[in-house]
């Protein structure tokens, strides 16, 4: 459905290993069904869509770039290094792209909190703290999610996301990992947890279970930064809370940045005074602000349009910069990858430039 919001885009084929389901969906778009060699060799065919479970995405994207195509990829890129290594030398020398699903780098709530940050109004990101509580009710024993020779585990299949995010607001790079995982007596592994250390002294903990009802299925963001806290709900967020303390004569270029009526504390019941890190600083303005975005469907829909209208964008403009760049993919990939051996190892990990730069 996201995709019909895109005059420029004709979805033309349906692939799928279910034939009975690819010719469902392909009527709904007067598309045909075909197999996967088949929509490769098509020529009147620019773009490939990969949809299928991570395991393949990196072989189904090599194989796309070597027929000449485009590639909008869901996350992960891969779910091995020597996958992401591979993919890394098919795309060298290509003039294809290759593009991943970063649906909620495209959200409203998140674009606003990351120029809150990149304007300074706060000072620096000290830390990030997420806590996803997930619901395994569409998860039975037997789906592939469990399986992480298939799904690459949750920090691979799913924290990926949010180091990435984590990755884009963050001014340093990271270099320290350490992560631990729980699994069921039946042997799912369904909680992980890991930190990670940024160069600038910032910390980040991503927590991750998929242990509960839909009912109390829960998710937050906090962002510490040195003179406030960001609180996003929601793993598509629905809402965006500011609680800090700014110059008071940067008030009206933060309210005219978020639309949203501001509570301010009157500077005069504050301590003339305060104190961050060690550090005095003026006196300021305690503000307040609450955002809501109550269609989170509306939004993931619009976050996967964005993403996929910034590869034709790609494609039609060499020159133009996408807002989720291969890098991107790859780098929060490789942060997931040594998470997972973080955890299996039970040991702490230093990211070097070979295992962390692309």
């Amino acid at each position: 459905d996201a995709f019909r919001a895109l005059p420029e885009l004709r979805v033309v084929a349906i692939s799928d290993v279910n034939t009975t389901r690819a010719a469902e969906v392909a009527r709904l778009y007067n598309a045909r069904a075909c197999s996967f060699a088949e929509l490769l060799a098509d020529p009147c065919i620019d773009v490939v869509h990969i949809t299928t479970p991570p395991a393949f995405h990196a072989a189904q994207t090599i194989a796309a770039l070597r027929a000449g195509k485009h590639v909008f990829c869901e996350k992960p890129l891969a779910t091995t290094a020597d996958d992401s290594r591979a993919l890394q030398r098919a795309v060298t020398g290509t003039d294809r792209h290759v593009a991943v699903d970063y649906v909620l780098r495209h959200h409203p709530l998140w674009r606003l909190a990351l120029e809150i940050v990149r304007r300074g109004f706060f000072g620096r990101v000290r830390r990030w703290d997420q806590n996803n509580f997930a619901s395994d009710e569409r998860l039975p024993p037997d789906h592939w999610f469990w399986d992480e020779s298939i799904s690459g585990g949750i920090f691979v299949e799913h924290a990926v996301h949010f180091f990435d995010l984590c990755n884009q607001i963050m001014t340093a790079r990271p270099r320290v990992v350490s992560a631990r995982a729980v699994s069921r007596r039946t042997g799912e592994q369904d909680r992980v947890i890991a930190t990670v250390s940024y160069d600038d002294g910032a910390l980040a903990t991503f927590f991750h279970s998929f242990d509960r009802p839909d009912v109390l299925e829960r998710s937050t963001v906090r962002i510490g930064l040195e003179r406030s806290y960001l609180d996003l709900a929601g793993w598509v967020p629905e809402s965006l809370a500011i609680d800090g303390l700014i110059d008071a004569t940067r008030l009206d270029e933060l309210r005219e940045l978020i639309d949203a009526e501001i509570e301010v504390i009157d500077p005069r019941s504050l301590p003339a005074i305060a104190f961050s890190g060690g550090i005095e600083l003026p006196q300021g303005a305690l503000v307040r602000a609450w955002i809501n975005r109550p269609d989170r469907m509306a939004d993931y829909r619009a976050g996967i349009a964005a993403g996929m209208r910034d590869v034709l964008r790609s494609i039609a403009n060499p020159v133009h910069h996408p807002l989720v760049t291969l890098d991107d993919g790859l780098r929060s990939l490789a942060l997931a990858l040594a998470a997972r051996s973080a955890a299996a190892e039970q040991r702490i990990i230093h990211l070097d430039a070979k295992e962390y730069d692309v």
